[in-house]
């Protein structure tokens, strides 16, 4: 999108081979927009409170599995609902933190895995571990269909990644301290790279082209971090209902469907998502 601040060179890829959108906006904050997201309702209609998703909801998950897809979610939950709550939600499997409880993230984590509190100890990587479980689980449905929704741990709080100088293999929990915000180009660059072994699984698999893969993230940069588009200083609005808080990148690429090299200025928002998985399904 012409950000000079950070380095992703995956996403930029795939920004080149498919369709940019520039006006795609999310909630200002995580949770709202991932609850929007799969369900595609405003969140004055699916509201009940911070970190629950209503257990009467219908998700794009249900949607995917009753057009026949197998479905799987790795990453972020913070919805509860319990062990089997994202198999109520329509997704057959899952990989996810903050489940059922909230540890480490990043460095030695806690994950739920398909049932299976799951602690791991010799310096795993939590994103690792989640980006793994997605490209298992596509080369395991290669032949389809398959649904794969991936709501990256990455990229908050700000914390070296296995690719910093200052990784600690041993480390457990949030890093304290000042000064952590420099973590964030670190983060940036490693969600790029996730994002890029997703698509080698897609290409390794020869399926690439038979398989839409859809980018975006879900709210606006943290306040105190400043980035340049250009010669534009643009100030983080994470929280705040204003477009440094809301507009997001966003990119959909599918090789021989979607044009390489596109760009959309139109407006699009986390409702619109759902509907459109349910005409391509």
């Amino acid at each position: 999108n012409g950000g000079t601040s950070y380095e992703t060179p995956e996403l930029d890829e795939l920004a080149r081979s498919g369709l940019r959108f520039e006006n795609c906006h999310s909630q200002p904050i995580c949770t709202p927009s991932r609850v929007r997201l799969m369900t595609g309702l405003y969140n004055h209609r699916n509201y009940i409170e911070f970190g629950v998703l209503d257990p009467q909801a219908t998700t794009f998950g249900h949607i995917m599995k009753e057009a026949g897809y197998h479905t799987c979610i790795a990453g972020k939950w913070q919805l509860k609902g319990g062990l089997e709550g994202p198999q109520h939600f329509g997704f057959d499997e899952y990989c996810l933190w903050q489940l059922t409880r909230r540890p480490s993230r990043y460095p030695n984590p806690g994950l739920e895995i398909d049932g299976r509190l799951v602690d791991y100890t010799h310096g795993e990587y939590g994103p690792d571990i989640a980006c793994s479980y997605i490209c298992e689980f596509i080369a395991r449905n290669k032949e389809g269909p398959f649904f794969a929704y991936y709501p990256m741990i990455l990229p908050r709080p700000f914390e070296p990644t296995p690719d910093s100088e200052e990784w600690d293999p041993t480390a457990k929990g949030v890093l304290k301290g000042h000064g952590k915000n420099r973590y964030f180009k670190n983060m940036v660059a490693y969600t790029s790279k996730m994002v890029g072994r997703v698509v080698d699984q897609l290409d390794t698999l020869g399926i690439r082209e038979q398989t839409l893969l859809l980018f975006t993230g879900d709210n606006g940069t943290f306040t105190e971090i400043t980035s340049m588009m250009g010669d534009v200083r643009v100030q983080g609005g994470k929280g705040h209902t204003t477009d440094n808080g809301t507009h997001v990148p966003f990119i959909a690429s599918w090789p021989g469907h979607v044009p390489a090299g596109q760009v959309c200025d139109q407006l699009v928002d986390f409702t619109d998502f759902l509907p459109t998985l349910a005409d391509l399904a």
